[in-house]
């Protein structure tokens, strides 16, 4: 399906044709929100595209982040994003953990909440540490819907994975 994000009608209209909405979905952002410089709209528009969905959902954002952590230099990001708007490149905005985590608004955020996407629940490896864990640029989280049947938390058929990429999905 191929939609402007910022059209969520279509967006939801488009996915219910593969998708049973009447099921949990897991709704995937990443690398999406972004591109919706504006924070209003950018709430809105996960809180839109939420209410389209069936209790016990699972919402996941992967974001570019411009706090200064030991994986990131925040203000090299924000020059890097600010270079790319003066060169006319596609309209791209960093955001802090915190401004990412104020997206999940609906959703109970999953430990270990808005984090860089590479200690995002990191599966243990056999590699040596140093080939463990790669730096980010993003920061991520995934929560679940606040409520399915009137009980809060996530929904006991929640998805094992939520897969790569974006969009909306269904197992």
């Amino acid at each position: 399906m191929q939609a402007d994000i910022r059209d969520t009608r279509a967006v939801l209209a488009g996915a219910a044709a593969t998708l049973d909405f009447d099921q949990p979905v897991a709704l995937m952002m990443l690398g999406v929100l972004n591109h919706i410089v504006d924070d209003h709209q950018a709430r809105q528009l996960v809180a839109d595209l939420l209410a389209g969905l069936a209790p016990g959902s699972y919402l996941v954002i992967s974001h570019t982040c411009d706090a200064t952590t030991d994986e990131l230099d925040g203000q090299a990001m924000r020059r890097a994003v600010q270079e790319v708007m003066d060169r006319g490149g596609t309209p791209i905005r960093a955001r802090s953990p915190e401004q990412i985590q104020e997206l999940f608004s609906g959703a109970d955020l999953l430990e270990p909440g808005v984090v860089s996407c590479s200690r995002w629940r990191p599966a243990p490896s056999p590699w040596p540490v140093s080939y463990r864990m790669y730096p980010s640029c993003q920061d991520g989280g995934a929560g679940s819907s606040r409520s399915w049947a009137g009980e809060s938390g996530p929904h006991p058929d929640q998805p094992a994975g939520f897969g790569t990429g974006g969009g909306l999905v269904q197992q």
